[in-house]
């Protein structure tokens, strides 16, 4: 039975990480030049919202015309956002083009777009191949050194006279028995080191006793971390990735326990007459206590506490946390956790 063009694209698109003969095989049935680009067209429609690794797959293994590679890159610098699923596989097709093009785009990258994307690769290098291959190591090693440099810290725009920038952050205790949220505002001139002390002193039960590190959301490579493995130093300005479009990460505390913290910054600093470094605005539920056992433990904390009824005194409790998994008083946390600008610890 003869095949379209379509349809031999979307058996193979249905393999997901088709292995280099498979695309082969199909480029025999519909033609190379046609198969690059049916998987363009679709990997370039406007309501894709990610783009299938095969789809890539397909375009890198079997090469773009001069024209094609352009048609790429003006789809990839046109994305609002330039972190999205989207945005990163259209830099996975230009960057594993194996063109010299390939390696001057790596100059023109953000630090977060270079992190972001080697987070998000999913090649094997038997998928590029040939003269393509070193080029392809040498556009990795690049984006390495681009995501350790980092970026210049853009200069701000001058804030009203008595007025200050602020993000609104939100952080979210993930996988716990109950709702545990913090909101907070974050000075837009903070650090990742001190993003990690908003996140402490917001908890009220935690006590930097433990290693930690900050992720992309999406990401297996620590932005900054307590031991300095991060990709950027601690001290290094959160502001210069929300204003890339990165706005979501993953707070992890004590490896042991693998506390969790989603931690989303609005996309705008917003303009406020407070001169606070951070401002704690309301939260619920309380944080778990140090060394009780991980997500596991915080549950089986709050077991014994609504069996008790908030009774302490039981004998349960002698020789446990006495731990209320509600008790959160916003006055009494924003007494330790707001600080004045003139205040940082």
């Amino acid at each position: 039975m003869k095949l379209s063009v379509e349809q031999v694209l979307a058996l193979l698109v249905q393999k997901r990480h088709p292995q280099p003969e498979e695309i082969d095989r199909a480029a025999k049935r519909a033609g190379p030049a046609a198969l690059v680009t049916a998987a363009l067209d679709r990997a370039l429609a406007p309501t894709t919202r990610q783009i299938a690794a095969a789809l890539v797959s397909t375009v890198v293994h079997l090469g773009m015309t001069a024209d094609q590679r352009a048609r790429v890159t003006a789809s990839w610098r046109s994305q609002a956002d330039p972190l999205s699923s989207k945005a990163l596989a259209l830099l996975d097709i230009l960057l594993s083009d194996g063109s010299a093009e390939s390696l001057r785009l790596v100059s023109s990258l953000s630090a977060a777009q270079a992190l972001a994307w080697l987070d998000h690769v999913r090649f094997s290098w038997h998928e590029v191949s040939g003269p393509r291959l070193e080029v392809y190591r040498q556009v990795v090693d690049a984006c390495v050194d681009r995501a350790k440099a980092g970026d210049v810290p853009k200069p701000r725009p001058v804030a009203p006279a008595g007025m200050h920038r602020y993000y609104r952050v939100t952080a979210t205790l993930q996988d716990a028995p109950q709702p545990t949220t913090r909101r907070f505002l974050l000075a837009d001139d903070a650090s990742w080191d001190d993003l990690h002390d908003a996140i402490q002193d917001a908890s009220e039960s935690w006590e930097r006793d433990h290693m930690w590190a900050i992720y992309p959301r999406r990401g297996r490579r620590p932005l900054a971390a307590s031991d300095d493995e991060g990709a950027e130093g601690a001290r290094s300005q959160v502001a210069l990735h929300v204003e890339a479009g990165q706005r979501q990460f993953v707070y992890v505390y004590d490896f042991g326990d693998n506390w969790r913290v989603a931690v989303t910054f609005a996309s705008k600093a917003e303009l406020r007459a407070d001169d606070f470094h951070r401002i704690l605005v309301s939260g619920k539920g309380a944080f778990p206590p140090e060394d009780c056992g991980g997500v596991g433990g915080m549950y089986r904390l709050m077991e014994k506490f609504r069996a008790s009824g908030g009774d302490f005194e039981g004998e349960e409790y002698e020789e446990d946390w006495r731990w209320d998994p509600d008790d959160f008083d916003l006055e009494v946390a924003k007494a330790v956790f707001d600080l004045p600008r003139r205040g940082r610890r």
